[in-house]
């Protein structure tokens, strides 16, 4: 499977950290051997170079194999959901996910729907906070299982369990504001949750929404603070909705 900007991104850190670190070490050594009075700039400007890749190094192992673990029980929630034939978001469509989370890196999420712990997990990526708006119990303690992410960076994720279309109009009696919106529940109510979510929006958020129907289509067209476009992945089509100032009539 071709690799995600997420994966790109980490595996390249990684193998350019530890090529500079091997040439600088090399290169200090043998100037070293050669004339250690004359290059002694030289010899210390790569050993100073040599140290700094080797700081970088430490930190981008232990973030590269986090990442590679992330990666791989994502890898295994697809081979086991397609095999299983569970329905999921989809493997496609996760990919495109994961490489919008690595274009957005959103801070604080709101999922409307819970996404049996593999949309979870995609949300995970960027480290971000997560509030997950669910009514049915089963599908919560699913998600649950793969939330553990979040737990471990300190990103204790908060849980509303209540019906979605009245949970997310409650959310706007708060302070909180979200970079990203993800909508996936029934599709037939996703217009009504429209307005609530632009509410709820920071300044220049977003809002994802999967398998769109035609009402949802109406309803953003509608809307002159939304400048959206869709894309048609697997046979049906997301929405990617940015915040932008109000047209002026």
């Amino acid at each position: 499977m071709e690799l995600t900007k997420y994966e790109q991104r980490a595996k390249t850190s990684f193998l350019i950290s530890a090529i500079g670190l091997c040439f600088f070490f090399i290169l200090g050594i043998v100037l070293g051997y050669i004339d250690s009075a004359y290059y002694f700039p030289l010899i210390s400007l790569s050993w100073l170079i040599f140290a700094g890749f080797g700081t970088w190094l430490l930190i981008s192992w232990p973030l590269y194999f986090v990442r590679r673990n992330q990666f791989r029980i994502i890898r295994a929630l697809e081979e086991e959901y397609s095999r299983k034939k569970i329905s999921f978001l989809g493997k496609e469509k996760g990919k495109w996910l994961m490489d919008m989370m690595y274009q957005l890196k959103p801070k604080y999420i709101l999922q409307i729907g819970a996404g049996k712990g593999y949309v979870e997990m995609i949300l995970s990526l960027s480290y971000g906070y997560l509030t997950l708006v669910e009514k049915d119990v089963n599908k919560i303690e699913e998600a649950k299982k793969h939330l553990y992410y979040f737990v471990k960076k300190g990103l204790e994720p908060e849980i509303v369990n209540e019906e979605e279309v009245s949970a997310v109009n409650s959310l706007l009696k708060d302070t909180l504001r979200f970079d990203l919106i993800f909508i996936d529940f029934d599709k037939e109510k996703y217009a009504q949750v429209l307005d609530d979510c632009v509410g709820l929006m920071t300044y220049r958020g977003y809002i994802i929404a999967n398998d769109v129907n035609s009402d949802f289509r109406h309803a953003i067209f509608k809307r002159n603070d939304l400048e959206t476009e869709f894309v048609k992945i697997s046979g049906s089509e997301l929405s990617v909705s940015r915040k932008i100032f109000s047209k002026i009539k």
